[in-house]
């Protein structure tokens, strides 16, 4: 073999290697986004695309921060003590969405108290209390407008609040298929494009359930028997719905059917990295969910920074 053919193998040979190399480093893979040192048990996730930043806190002592999606950096826009009262039982700030003026409400947790900011200052702009329920947990919440509906954990209400209005007790779920039983109950919560319908799970059962908002009528969502027990953040896109399946560690995507009432399984990703995951917001190309843990709190177990998990899109489709 002459000496240019062996150059020519050479060459092949590395510029394959190269691209293998390439290949590897470009597959995607879960990324954490370190929060402070001094935020614990971040729950609730918010977007503001206007301003190019994540909105996270902890559900602690309720500090919250801003996070350039960009870089990663972040900085307290409100300090502990206002959004969640000194003292306040945990966890008391948990899910968070921006609303189309680019307000931040917040769900207090066992606060009681529904908050919306101004995240350009930080300012409160308004703070409610829930009332007659004494036992309430305020979960998560999603906007339609300038109306928030908020799950509540271990009361049978389904809250409605509009902006500078009072809540109110919207939804009797006693009067509903919702069966509240012992543990924790509704949590997660989202809403339909055409801001007619919203999607709750009920985490101590696995059970999805629609609320037709017009009629309020509160409809189980079938799931063929999908095991989807200890769920927290919903994301609705279309006709999929993402699923943070907490206790499993895992993102689920349904398929959703029959105007939202019909649901099944495309696929289900789970990290190693994860760590009681939450809430979850869309980012680009990617789901982001705060490793909450939660779980690890009463062991003083928990590991510093916490942060957020931004996971490709590709590896929830593909499933593991």
């Amino acid at each position: 073999m002459n000496t240019a053919r062996l150059l020519r193998i050479g060459l092949c040979a590395l510029a394959l290697s190269g691209l293998a190399g390439l290949a590897a480093a470009e597959a995607p893979a879960v990324r954490q986004i370190a929060l402070p040192d001094h935020i614990a048990y971040p729950e609730g996730v918010a977007y503001d695309a206007r301003r190019g930043a994540f909105y996270a806190g902890s559900a602690e002592s309720g500090e919250l921060v801003r996070i350039d999606a960009t870089t990663g950096r972040a900085r307290t826009i409100v300090p502990p003590g206002r959004i969640a009262p000194t003292g306040s039982t945990f966890p008391s700030m948990l899910g968070m969405k921006v609303d189309g003026k680019g307000r931040l409400w917040i769900a207090g947790g066992f606060s009681g108290l529904i908050t919306l900011v101004d995240p350009a200052s930080g300012r409160l702009l308004q703070q409610e209390q829930v009332s007659g329920a004494p036992k309430t947990l305020l979960n998560d919440l999603v906007v339609i407008g300038d109306t928030a509906y908020v799950t509540d954990t271990f009361v049978p209400i389904l809250w409605r609040m509009r902006a500078g209005q009072k809540p109110e007790a919207w939804i009797d779920l006693t009067t509903t298929p919702i069966g509240f039983a012992d543990g924790p109950n509704l949590n997660g919560i989202t809403a339909s494009a055409d801001g007619r319908s919203l999607i709750v799970v009920q985490m101590n059962k696995g059970k999805l359930f629609h609320v037709d908002i017009a009629s309020r009528e509160v409809t189980p969502i079938d799931v063929g028997g999908l095991d989807l027990v200890g769920s927290d953040g919903l994301l609705l896109e279309g006709n999929t719905l993402y699923v943070v399946q907490q206790w499993s560690n895992r993102i689920v995507r349904l398929q959703m059917e029959a105007g939202l009432k019909k649901a099944s399984l495309l696929s289900r990703y789970g990290d190693p990295s994860f760590v009681y995951p939450a809430t979850v917001v869309r980012y680009g190309d990617s789901l982001v969910t705060p490793n909450s843990q939660f779980n690890r709190r009463d062991a003083k177990a928990s590991v510093f920074p916490m942060g957020l998990a931004r996971v490709p899109l590709s590896l929830v489709r593909r499933g593991n």
